[in-house]
């Protein structure tokens, strides 16, 4: 019975538009409006309420000896006197990022690659339509998609994959053959699309953030008097040039 009970058409109920007398007021709030201003309002009130509760709480002759080394600026705690790593740590950790980086780009490259292999028309754009003239308009409305392509109503929706049935008499029909199994493939395809593209444009953010890593790791490495010439810009590092010495 539940199936049937889903057949029959439904009457949609369509929530009323803000009357012309209440025009000047603005758009007419919706329920799920209400619901996410009432949600705002209750996390700003509990965070108001918690904030209140922590500072009335405190204690005002509370001490650490950590005071003696902070202090705050423009209300941002600030650490003096905070050791820096030795260079050999910190060039240590650049190679670590570095090779980090580089694994997980090569991770969705190769990912991208089987991706793109499996997946058809990738560089094509949207799908072409079929369009049919006709000389009037009573030829449009008596006009018959599966008796025009030589197919069975079936299949005459589809855009691909669309035999005529001298083809349907001599073989079998692969693929979809209804509309949820079409739809369902269209939807895996699009997902399959959709995760190519996200896993080329990861690809691509870590090849800069290589680049970076590779052209500070080598600075760090390298000897001598060295200058800025150019700023970072455009996803390029920043351009260093060295001293000219003799060698000896």
């Amino acid at each position: 019975m539940s199936s049937l009970r889903n057949a029959v058409k439904r009457v949609e109920h369509k929530e009323r538009a803000q009357p012309a007398s209440r025009r000047k007021l603005g758009l007419l709030e919706k329920h799920k409006d209400y619901v996410l201003r009432a949600r705002n309002y209750g996390k700003k009130r509990d965070r108001m309420q918690a904030l209140k509760l922590k500072a009335a709480m405190k204690n005002p002759d509370e001490f650490y000896f950590a005071m003696h080394r902070k202090k705050t600026e423009g209300g941002v705690h600030v650490l003096d006197g905070a050791e820096t790593l030795p260079h050999d740590v910190v060039q240590l950790l650049k190679t670590q990022d570095l090779g980090y980086v580089s694994t997980h780009r090569s991770a969705d490259e190769r990912k991208a690659a089987k991706l793109r292999e499996s997946l058809h028309m990738l560089e094509a754009g949207p799908r072409n339509k079929h369009t049919i003239f006709f000389d009037s308009e009573k030829e449009a409305k008596e006009f018959d998609v599966a008796k025009h392509f030589d197919t069975v109503p079936e299949l005459a929706d589809r855009a691909f994959n669309r035999p005529r049935k001298d083809t349907l008499e001599k073989a079998q029909v692969t693929g979809a053959t209804n509309r949820r199994q079409l739809k369902k493939v269209l939807k895996k395809r699009d997902a399959s699309y959709s995760e190519l593209m996200q896993r080329l444009e990861r690809a691509e953010k870590m090849k800069k953030a290589e680049v970076h890593l590779e052209a500070q790791r080598k600075v760090m490495n390298s000897k001598g008097t060295k200058r800025k010439v150019q700023e970072a810009k455009d996803g390029r590092p920043a351009v260093y040039r060295w001293k000219k010495e003799r060698s000896r």
